[in-house]
């Protein structure tokens, strides 16, 4: 939520943004901790879909704060790339350096 402090509405970590689409975006931590089974985290919720979302409890545990994809599609890279909503659509959202450079790329499954 820090990291999008002010761009809540382009992102799924703010619970606001996502109410009534939990099951779509899912990774906020604190949004979902106690409800693991209801979402992404638990990697039998995206079984089969592992490739498409990284939110696998696994993969994540103790790098929430990485908000990171698939460790194949940004392995090196994790820190430039964070989740946005545009990624239902098939694409991701790239920020450089968490910053303001922004460039739409295709997701590849």
């Amino acid at each position: 939520p820090a990291f999008v402090k002010g761009r809540e509405k382009d992102f799924c970590f703010n619970p606001a943004f996502v109410k009534g689409r939990e099951k779509d975006f899912c990774f906020n931590p604190a949004f979902v901790k106690g409800r693991e089974k209801d979402f992404c985290f638990n990697p039998a919720f995206v079984k089969g879909r592992e490739k498409d979302f990284c939110f696998n409890s696994a993969f994540v545990k103790g790098r929430e704060k990485d908000f990171c994809f698939n460790p194949a599609f940004v392995k090196g890279r994790e820190k430039d790339f964070c989740f946005n909503s545009a990624f239902a659509k098939g694409r991701v959202l790239c920020q450089r350096g968490w910053g303001k450079e922004e460039l739409q790329v295709i997701y590849r499954t």
